[in-house]
Formats: structure tokens, C-alpha cells, sequence
């Protein structure tokens, strides 16, 4: 058996027997930081018995692929089991078909938790981190947000006229400028002013719209 790609985790002693099904559960739930389920159990001897007493001497663990490897004490006799695991992760998920191009509103996507493999957990998307963000594909109802399947939306496009506030002290002045290049929000993006030409930065605040300081 290879364990050289495998992460070793250091358990704790462990100081009451206990069955092996409630102890590997509870380590792996403390080291993925989430709730974890078991989805099954090979051992490397036929005495092994998951529902009797038994101790854990040491384990490896892949934690992306799911799997774990224990070697157990019980009765005196030490074996080796592998267990494979899923977590459980509170995601996003299509309520109805989201089409290329769509923003994510509430109205289509609901806040699920879900058994997934620790990789698609990694990438899955929180219900947080979708709202108003933009489909770069179809999304069929019921599919789980991942990494990829969106992107931010653009908040100011290059050519275009912006509204802009600048903001001096307590001097407020409003005016219309062009962007010189696509931004986000949160973004510093460089404006063009339409009289002077003269070139100024502000930050984008929301759709079409830029703070100046």
C-alpha cells in the first residue's frame, strides 16, 4: 500500500475503547472540520469486527479522494482498514434552469446541505458566494454551484459613459465620465473626462456607478 501522495494525520491517544465506526467518524469529522459520513469499511484480516471494542493506533489519510487508512487494535490482534467518507456541506443549488449570461438571484437557487466527496466539497459554492454573480454556461436544475460555473458580473464596460461622485472633504460633486476599460465592483477603474480629457481614477460602487476620493 502507497501512502507517499497521502497526508499523515496525528491522532490523539486514544484513551477509552470504543467501536471503530464511532472513533474513525469522530477523527475524521475533527480533522475535516465538518460533519462526516462513512460509506464504507475494508479491513485487512476477516477477524475485524466495526461494531466490537477496538483501538486506533495511527492512520494515513487522502483527504480530497476521500479515504482513510487506520491500523486497529481489537483483541489483540492489529489490522489495517480503509474507510471511504463523504462531508457534509451546506451549498448552492439550481432551483430551476439558469441560462448563460443569467445573474444569480434568490429566486433561483436554494441553500442545501449535501453528502459530498471532499474534493467536490472543496469546490462547491456557497449559497453567499453566488448571488449576483453570472453564469459562464447552462445550469440545469438541481446542479450543485461549483468553482467555473460563474463569474463575476462586469459593473462598468470600457467605452461606456459612468456616473462618478466625487467626494472632497465635505465637497460633493456628481458628473459623467467614460471608462477606459471593463471593471467589477470593488474595482479602481480609470475614467476619461468628457470635457477636459483628463484622466481620473475612482473606485466602482455598483452597476454603472463610481466613487472618486
Amino acid at each position: 500500500m502507497r501512502f507517499v501522495a497521502f497526508i499523515l494525520a496525528i491522532l490523539l491517544p486514544v484513551v477509552a475503547w470504543a467501536s471503530f465506526n464511532q472513533m474513525a467518524t469522530q477523527l475524521l469529522s475533527q480533522r475535516a472540520n465538518l460533519p462526516i459520513k462513512i460509506v464504507s469499511i475494508e479491513a485487512s484480516t476477516k477477524h475485524f469486527n466495526k461494531d466490537l471494542p477496538c483501538k486506533i493506533v495511527s492512520s494515513r489519510m487522502d483527504f480530497n479522494a476521500g479515504r482513510a487508512w487506520f491500523l486497529v487494535e481489537q483483541k489483540g490482534v492489529y489490522t489495517w482498514v480503509r474507510v471511504t467518507f463523504l462531508v457534509q456541506k451546506a451549498v448552492a443549488v439550481a432551483k430551476t434552469l439558469i441560462l448563460r449570461g443569467q445573474k444569480i438571484t434568490a429566486d433561483k437557487v436554494e441553500n442545501v446541505l449535501q453528502w459530498l466527496s471532499p474534493r467536490d466539497a472543496r469546490r462547491s459554492l456557497a449559497y453567499s458566494d453566488v448571488i449576483n454573480k453570472v453564469a459562464v454556461r447552462n445550469i440545469e436544475a438541481g446542479t450543485v454551484l461549483k468553482t467555473g460555473m460563474l463569474k463575476r458580473p462586469i459593473a462598468v464596460k470600457r467605452g461606456e459613459l459612468v456616473k462618478f461622485l466625487l467626494i472632497s472633504g465635505g465637497v460633493r460633486i456628481e458628473g459623467v465620465a467614460r471608462a477606459m476599460k471593463n471593471a467589477f465592483l470593488g474595482d479602481i477603474v480609470e475614467l476619461k473626462n468628457l470635457s477636459s480629457g483628463k484622466i481620473f481614477t475612482g473606485e466602482v460602487v455598483s452597476e454603472g456607478r463610481v466613487v472618486v476620493r
